[in-house]
């Protein structure tokens, strides 16, 4: 008897033995629409301590920098600099939310948008983020989108280092002139927050 068959030995007197189908692992992967795959059977494995305290260790760093990544994406730890209340300027939009500015006056600055009752732009048009530099004239585009739902969050990287005093969301014609269309869905001025 090997090590194997022993493992299942509290079993044999409750349990009938039964072998599987041979076609089983081929059923199994047409249902999760898988490719077949082939089958090796693998004896027990056991790792080392030093290679498993390796594995360990590299799932841990894995894991650290998925939340380090979550967190800096969506402004966890990090207090914004500035908010805006986003309210909408097309007459019977709804649209609302806000806009925070993380790091305004870095390289890797960003703007972070929670929008809500966000409505589908006119056939052939999408939505373009625009940020306004305080003192500036002239709006920057820094992302655009067609929403797949009503509630919408970006983040998106700013322009430059700066000091920034409102965001726009403008609604543009596909394949359109890349400057503000001038009709505005909604938009915010930037206080410090």
């Amino acid at each position: 008897m090997n090590d194997d068959e022993r493992d299942f030995e509290p079993l044999q007197g409750t349990l009938p033995r039964v072998t599987p189908p041979v076609d089983l692992w081929d059923r199994i992967a047409a249902e999760i629409h898988e490719p077949a795959a082939e089958v090796i059977p693998l004896g027990r494995s056991r790792l080392e301590p030093r290679r498993l305290a390796t594995a360990v260790v590299a799932i841990a760093a894995v894991a650290a920098a998925v939340v380090t990544v979550l967190l800096v994406g969506t402004g966890g730890g990090e207090h914004a600099a500035a908010v805006a209340a986003i309210v909408a300027h097309e007459p019977g939009a709804d649209v609302h939310g806000t806009a925070r500015l993380y790091g305004p006056t870095r390289p890797d600055g960003r703007v972070h948008l929670s929008l809500a009752s966000v409505p589908a732009p006119p056939g052939g048009h999408h939505y373009e983020v625009w940020v306004l530099g305080r003192g500036q004239t002239t709006m920057t585009a820094v992302g655009s989108f067609t929403p797949a739902e009503r509630t919408v969050t970006l983040d998106l990287p700013l322009p430059t280092p700066g000091d920034y005093a409102a965001v726009d969301i403008s609604v543009q014609q596909n394949g359109g002139p890349a400057a503000h269309s001038l009709v505005s869905l909604a938009g915010g001025t930037f206080r410090a927050a």
